[in-house]
């Protein structure tokens, strides 16, 4: 092969992203397309083609696929706070309405403890597993760290209601 030939494959390969190319690249195309008529008219013909997105409407706005996606996202934000709110909630009212002045406070907030190691711990791991496959990575470190300092200081937070 000689080195027209080379030059002419590679020039056939690159005219299909001519408008990704660097300038350089873009001038080599363009002194080869002077000598060869065949990439001349492949080199034209690329210009001319205007390439848009199928999922873009006339008026340059997204498809309602990619809204719902995104209601979709936040929604599943919304629906995994909403779980842990509610258990939390649960885990007070019930630690409330059991509450005597009779009992030790120290046995009633071990209670608590409990219940939270029953309820709040396995809906958590849940939550974050689905946070770790669904989500980002970063919005799985943010709900276990809150989740860790949620069962560390949650029985503190309480005692100052009582």
């Amino acid at each position: 092969m000689t080195k027209f030939d080379d030059l002419h494959i590679l020039c056939q390969e690159l005219i299909p992203i001519y408008s990704e190319i660097d300038e350089e690249a873009k001038q080599v195309i363009e002194r080869h397309a002077e000598e060869c008529e065949f990439c001349k008219k492949k080199l034209n013909t690329a210009a001319n083609i205007e390439i848009t997105p199928k999922e873009m409407n006339d008026d340059n706005t997204p498809v309602k696929r990619f809204k719902k996606l995104f209601l979709l996202k936040k929604v599943n934000t919304l629906l995994v706070l909403t779980l842990r709110v509610i258990v939390l909630g649960l885990i007070t009212f019930d630690f409330f309405q059991r509450f005597s002045q009779n009992i030790p406070h120290g046995i009633q907030f071990e209670g608590l403890r409990a219940s939270l190691v029953l309820f709040y711990i396995p809906l958590s791991f849940v939550l974050l597993m689905f946070t770790w496959f669904i989500k980002n990575k970063r919005t799985f470190w943010i709900t276990l760290i809150l989740d860790v300092l949620i069962l560390y200081f949650f029985d503190n937070i309480i005692r100052l209601f009582v």
